[in-house]
């Protein structure tokens, strides 16, 4: 007799957003599942309703081949349970204890009139493994660097991963996003002063930052501070945070176009707007981790040539190998 009386069904929405879809690389979702056993997203969605005590065992032999296990092991996580149960802890569950996705951001955008040639569009994600530290972040992306201008902290091509939850501080490499035109842009620079914008009668603070690329800091430095041919300072240096400082981007922060009228009408320096043909400054975020890429070719001769590219990342990823036919 077939009866599944002791089955929860509820607590299959809880499993399958546990479990990786291989053929996306995210949790599977009520549709994906669906089309796994051949019926209907509704029916999938009424399951984990509880609607039905005692599905066909056909559906039952399909949800375990989805998961690529065997009956009795499938049912055994959807058993009765106590209400606290989360399958996300579950120590059998792979998805959650090895591997998590977040938002990657990788098209450069150079528009003619757009005043950086080193944006990034943060629009068109695709998806990437986090590294631990970002692990409960449910913000965090990564941005690919685009070009040279924070040699040699970052080469292009390296992946950045972003902690939107945290404050900047002057010294962290961040990522300041840009609204311009209908779309929002980020731009990679170094925090090289911090202030509070608004006016000194204000009873609120406008957090409003100085940054710099590392090519201009470097520019700077060498026009100010020469050195001699072992690297060494030639003559006194001073505080160079002063230099920087002058010769920083300072972008106060404001989440709206019409936040940024308000503060420009109370006095607040430093605002960039539209009407002023520069991006409006909606968000700076510290980055907190590095995938670096570092390409090594090699050539083998056989039937065929193949260029093999070999990645030492860090930050706890796997090294990654791709190969150019």
């Amino acid at each position: 007799m077939r009866t599944y009386q002791h089955i929860d069904w509820m607590l299959l929405k809880g499993f399958r957003q546990s479990r990786t879809n291989p053929d996306t690389g995210r949790p599977f979702n009520q549709q994906e599942i669906a089309d796994k056993i051949g019926k209907k997203q509704s029916y999938v969605s009424r399951l984990e309703k509880g609607h039905y005590i005692s599905p066909d065992k056909k559906v039952v032999s399909a949800l375990a081949a989805t998961f690529s296990m065997q009956i009795s092991d499938f049912l055994g996580y959807i058993e009765k349970r106590e209400v606290e149960t989360n399958f996300i802890k579950d120590v059998k569950v792979t998805h959650i204890d090895s591997t998590f996705i977040i938002k990657k951001f990788t098209q450069q955008y150079n528009a003619k009139d757009f005043p950086y040639q080193d944006g990034v569009l943060v629009d068109n994600p695709d998806w990437i493994e986090g590294p631990p530290i970002l692990r409960n972040v449910p913000d965090a992306y990564a941005v690919v660097m685009p070009d040279i201008s924070m040699e040699p902290r970052y080469r292009e091509g390296d992946i950045l991963f972003v902690n939107p939850e945290i404050y900047p501080t002057r010294g962290d490499d961040v990522v300041v996003q840009l609204k311009y035109k209908d779309r929002t842009i980020c731009i990679i620079r170094e925090v090289v002063f911090m202030e509070n914008a608004a006016p000194e009668d204000a009873d609120y603070e406008v957090p409003s930052y100085g940054v710099i690329s590392l090519i201009d800091k470097e520019t700077i430095m060498k026009a100010n501070y020469p050195v001699n041919e072992d690297g060494e300072p030639m003559g006194a240096r001073h505080n160079p945070w002063a230099l920087l400082t002058s010769n920083a981007d300072c972008f106060t922060i404001s989440e709206t176009e019409e936040k940024a009228a308000e503060m420009l009408e109370s006095n607040v320096s430093n605002v960039w707007t539209e009407d002023s043909g520069k991006p409006l400054a909606i968000d700076i975020h510290p980055i907190v981790a590095t995938q670096r890429y570092r390409f090594l070719e090699r050539v083998t001769v056989s039937l065929k040539a193949t260029s093999t590219k070999t990645a030492k990342a860090e930050v706890g990823q796997p090294t990654i190998v791709t190969e150019n036919n």
